[in-house]
């Protein structure tokens, strides 16, 4: 899968209420070979301060999502995100811009590349990555933003 040049805007005009957990623009689970780039994501202070862009999930049977059932994600066997890649991409407004906000010892996502991304206030961090296995985060650029990244029991982490 392939998102190219895309344009995301979550720009509501009143507060959303404490409640309200959706605020993913992207959001995929046992995913495999996915790349974003050169796509752009917009949000505002109106969001749910716990949000991200792009929220890379897991699929485990003790894994409970919030306001999400089994079914929403398919069939819950364990399957982990490898490949993906997200280059080129400029986010602002964030919390978090991309990645994952858990750490199972069964999930292992693997082969992930953040590549050349601009974050503009990013909150707390533009990147999490939790329980990864070879991971590349190169060439981003943080404005008006708290750090680049959280790195949760990941292995082979390169950041540049």
């Amino acid at each position: 899968m392939t998102f190219d040049g895309t344009v995301f805007k979550y720009l509501p005009k009143k507060k959303i209420a404490a409640n309200n957990r959706n605020t993913h623009m992207i959001e995929f689970a046992a995913a495999k070979d996915v790349t974003i780039k050169k796509c752009k994501f917009y949000n505002n202070k109106n969001c749910r301060p716990n949000n991200e862009a792009i929220q890379i999930e897991s699929i485990r049977n003790e894994r409970k999502l919030l306001e999400t059932s089994p079914d929403d994600f398919g069939k819950r066997d364990g399957t982990q995100c490898k490949n993906v890649t997200i280059k080129d991409c400029y986010f602002r407004g964030f919390n978090y811009g991309c990645g994952s906000n858990h750490l199972s010892k069964k999930d292992h996502f693997s082969n992930m590349k953040f590549i050349r991304n601009t974050f503009v206030g990013a909150k707390k961090y533009a990147i999490c990555i939790f329980g990864y296995r070879n991971v590349l985060i190169s060439g981003n650029k943080l404005l008006k933003s708290g750090r680049l990244y959280l790195n949760q029991g990941s292995k082979g982490v390169k950041a540049k």
